[in-house]
């Protein structure tokens, strides 16, 4: 794809570095967070911008967290093929 910028860290939950490894991948200027360790690695991405689409994995609830305001609204506002029912 061109045009994408990809940049790949990895962070230890035991090291406490999801805040500072959020913060560099802004000012890398990705398209995107993909943020794959929980509740705190989403958290961190939610906390260090409000601009750039976040994509988390492994949280458990996602509403109660705050991450989205609901499960079919969110699916729908990224044009998720999940969210287009036949």
């Amino acid at each position: 794809m061109r045009g994408l910028r990809l940049a790949f860290s990895v962070s230890l939950l035991l090291g406490g570095l999801f805040t500072p490894v959020a913060a560099e991948l802004v000012a890398l200027k990705v398209d995107v967070i993909v943020a794959v360790g929980g509740t705190l690695a989403a958290l961190a991405a939610k906390q260090a911008t409000r601009t750039l689409p976040i994509v988390f994995i492994a949280v458990p609830d996602p509403v109660t967290s705050g991450f989205v305001t609901s499960l079919a609204r969110a699916a729908m506002s990224r044009g998720c093929p999940a969210s287009r029912r036949s």
